[in-house]
């Protein structure tokens, strides 16, 4: 004898089913990711400036802003073991600390060894963050809502490519 299926339930379009804490949760996530896109949009805008002001030729300006890929690879790989051994939240903040402390390198950065000592730390930050932000947006999302809500995170790739033109 078959038992009869049921067809699944058919998302809901509305956001007040989810809880605010959630949707803050889900926003502070995805604004993680908006780093990736702002330091994109900014390092391009501030190539030229860079070149002439640090004597860097093309090649060395070209180094410095393509690796933010294969330094955030590198991160992405690594985020696992972090989250493994600090949680979500943990990686979160290894992933800020990363982050802050590879600008403020760049920022003070007189030489273009330290300026890519300061790219390798953005990019691992980086990298760390793209892995868990949707893991943990999907993790505290309600089933019917997690598709909707993780989007938050690539769409932050986006505005923080605008922000940075745009700065």
């Amino acid at each position: 004898m078959e038992s009869p299926t049921r067809p699944a339930a058919a998302p809901s379009n509305d956001y007040s089913s989810i809880t605010r804490a959630t949707k803050l949760f889900a926003l502070c996530a995805a604004v993680n990711s908006l780093n990736l896109g702002y330091d994109i949009g900014v390092n391009t805008g501030i190539a030229p400036l860079l070149e002439e002001s640090m004597d860097l030729s093309e090649t060395q300006v070209e180094i410095f802003i393509g690796s933010i890929n294969l330094f955030a690879m590198v991160g992405s790989l690594a985020s696992g073991y972090i989250s493994d051994a600090y949680g979500r939240r943990g990686t979160f903040k290894v992933a800020a600390v990363g982050f802050v402390v590879g600008v403020l390198t760049m920022a003070t950065a007189q030489s273009f060894a330290v300026l890519m000592l300061g790219r390798v730390l953005v990019g691992i930050g980086v990298g760390f963050g793209l892995a868990i932000d949707p893991l943990y947006i999907a993790e505290l999302s309600p089933p019917e809502h997690r598709g909707r809500l993780v989007t938050w995170s690539e769409f932050s790739i986006n505005v923080g490519i605008l922000l940075g033109f745009s700065s």
